[in-house]
């Protein structure tokens, strides 16, 4: 009985337990003790055994049940499925995201320095007095933002 693969077999196994001891009602109480007491607590957590009297009560609840914690065992699967997948799912689109984040914050910050060092060039050509042209040529900036500079020098 420890041992039974499912819970059908284990009512399966009471029900034959039930039929052998039929003529010894002491040794069919003490069958009943122990799986109230010791198999079926440990068997199926949660399940109220008080008033089961009697083996053959205890093959029909089994039988009973088998359908309902087949049930309840899919629909805990499957929940501790969707858990895991949301976990995993976050997990994995938080490393995905914190990449492109940092690749795009990177290569922002780049062209940002590369856009600074081409206006302070373009500082130091118009303190020296270059022609526009060679500025606008050499430094990349636009005509707009070489005026932004005259104006602000």
């Amino acid at each position: 009985m420890e041992y039974s693969q499912s819970p059908a077999a284990l009512a399966e196994l009471v029900g034959y337990l039930n039929d052998w001891s039929a003529e010894h009602p002491r040794l069919k109480k003490v069958f009943l003790g122990w799986l109230k007491r010791v198999l079926l607590p440990n068997r199926f957590p949660g399940v109220k055994l008080d008033e089961i009297n009697d083996l053959h009560e205890v093959k029909d609840m089994l039988a009973e049940r088998v359908k309902n914690w087949t049930e309840e065992w899919k629909m805990q699967g499957l929940q501790q499925g969707l858990e895991q997948g949301r976990e995993i799912g976050l997990e994995q689109g938080l490393e995905i995201g914190l990449e492109q984040g940092l690749e795009q914050g990177l290569e922002q910050g780049l062209e940002q320095g590369r856009e600074r060092t081409r206006t302070q060039i373009a500082q130091k050509m118009l303190s020296q007095e270059l022609s526009d042209e060679l500025i606008l040529e050499l430094t990349e900036i636009s005509a707009e933002a070489l005026e932004n500079l005259k104006q602000h020098q």
